[in-house]
């Protein structure tokens, strides 16, 4: 059975027209709402269909509700506890990156974002303006193989090549997944950056070739 707002049906409440909005959602699988700004994304996969899974603003997840929304200062701790929950790209000693270095590349150098689950932090991006760099990208071990590093990876180059034509550049070490995702997504192996890590590069002009090839 499909349900519709209007026609044949006459319903006395606004909760009427709320439930019946609903159950057309879920027989349809449309989804209840799209993000006017684009700074929060949220989805649950009990009531998608394939047709939306292609949709930018979707992400599946067979346990909750997944939220995608530019990081704040309050994030901190959150995306601190993250950063320090990786095996592979692990920091030697936490103290390295302090809060105040975090707080200076969310607010000031560049911007970030982060991936909620359950009112949880569970991965984080952040984009560098000033040295044109992705300080980071990483996704609790408890939640990666569900596309949150991919979907924060495309939101933040796309925010990113709309604020500069420069090529973005960035650090990974050799024989791990997070060399293999980044040349997955296009990045170019340009030479070593620091203590032997990869350096890769995106230029605007192959990242304009990716986003054209995900519409």
């Amino acid at each position: 059975m499909v349900f519709t707002l209007s026609g044949k049906f006459e319903l006395g409440s606004c909760l009427h027209y709320i439930l019946a909005y609903r159950i057309f959602w879920a027989v349809n699988g449309w989804p209840l709402s799209q993000p006017a700004n684009g700074k929060v994304t949220r989805c649950n996969t009990a009531v998608f269909r394939a047709r939306n899974m292609a949709h930018p603003g979707f992400i599946s997840l067979s346990h909750g509700m997944m939220i995608f929304r530019e990081a704040l200062v309050k994030d901190i701790q959150e995306i601190q506890a993250v950063r320090n929950s990786v095996k592979e790209n692990a920091l030697s000693d936490p103290a390295l990156v302090s809060d105040a270095a975090c707080e200076e590349y969310l607010m000031v150098r560049g911007k970030g974002w982060v991936c909620e689950i359950n009112n949880s932090i569970v991965g984080f991006a952040i984009a560098d303006l000033v040295e044109n760099n992705i300080w980071a990208l990483f996704v609790h071990p408890g939640y990666e193989k569900k596309g949150i590093g991919k979907k924060l990876h495309d939101i933040m180059m796309d925010w990113y090549f709309s604020k500069s034509k420069e090529a973005a550049w960035l650090g990974t070490s050799p024989c791990t997944r997070a060399e293999i995702f980044y040349r997955t997504c296009g990045w170019r192996e340009v030479g070593i950056h620091g203590k032997g890590e990869i350096k890769f590069e995106m230029t605007v002009e192959q990242w304009r070739k990716n986003y054209s090839g995900r519409k």
